[in-house]
């Protein structure tokens, strides 16, 4: 059973995944490790019923759809290389060059929502573990191999 302590950690490192915070970010601003923060938001999620954990993924999900139409808007708009300064370069013929850069970086967001979206509507299929059944056996006779090389 969780102590009292890691119970409300765990719902503050909640609270900020379905804001949409990095396992990373929730570690900093509670002072954990991100495997920590990770960790934190999958055992409150865990101890939901299943009515919350529907709506907080309708909730992640509106803010996925959000957060993609804001990267189709970079993508749709031009963006002009700069100096350090701010001043837009031009080329020998006057006119403004494009940077690349923003909507490379976009398409890469766009990206890792979509593989996001697909996670919250279950379209990958669960990740299988191997399992080793260790029995009494196999300890029994781990030992007497111990206890035959110590001898």
């Amino acid at each position: 059973m969780r102590s009292a302590v890691v119970a409300e950690r765990d719902a503050r490192a909640w609270g900020l995944r379905v804001e949409g915070l990095t396992y990373a970010a929730i570690g900093a601003q509670l002072g954990v490790s991100e495997t920590t923060a990770f960790d934190a938001v999958r055992r409150h999620a865990a101890a939901l019923p299943e009515e919350s954990k529907y709506e907080a993924n309708r909730l992640i999900h509106g803010l996925l759809v959000e957060l993609q139409r804001i990267l189709t808007g970079v993508l749709s708009r031009p963006h002009y290389l700069t100096t350090p300064g701010g001043r837009i370069v031009t080329g020998p013929d006057g006119e403004p060059l494009l940077d690349d850069g923003p909507a490379i970086a976009a398409v890469g967001a766009s990206l890792r929502l979509v593989s996001e979206r697909a996670k919250l509507l279950g379209l990958y299929p669960p990740r299988q573990e191997p399992v080793t059944v260790i029995t009494e056996e196999i300890i029994e006779a781990e030992i007497a191999r111990l206890q035959a090389e110590i001898l």
